[in-house]
Parts: C-alpha cells; structure tokens; sequence
C-alpha cells in the first residue's frame, strides 16, 4: 500500500511505475527487471497495486463473459 500523500518518499514512484506498467499490459518480465527484483513474486505481491482502472477492466470482462452464458 502506498504511504499517505504527506508522506511520499522517492521510493513511493517505484510502486506507481509498477502498477502503471502493469495497467499497459507489459509482459511480467519486464516489470519485474525494470525493478530490479529476482522473482516476479516480489514485483507482484509488494509493488503493484489494484487500480481503478483495473477493476474497470475486469468487471468489463466478466460482464462480457457473463453475456456470452446467455446467449
């Protein structure tokens, strides 16, 4: 989770640039060595977050697969 706004740190962009690499879709791979981390695992579970836009997205497609049930 990324610290209150009052207390962002340099280290907080680090979180930002993975969830937003992560929202275009780049391959795991690469989010994971543009940070620098051995294992995806870290990069994952500690970096990138759920965004709104994300859950956007997944609700969307869940829809359309729901939709597809009832055709």
């Amino acid at each position: 989770m990324l610290p209150q706004e009052d207390k962002y740190t340099p280290h907080s962009f680090r979180h930002s640039y993975a969830t937003l690499l992560e929202e275009l879709k780049l391959p795991q791979v690469y989010i994971q060595k543009q940070l620098g981390h051995s294992s995806f695992e870290t990069t994952q579970s500690t970096y990138i977050h759920i965004t709104d836009n994300i859950k956007k997205e997944a609700s969307a497609k869940i829809n359309n697969l729901a939709k597809s049930f009832l055709q």
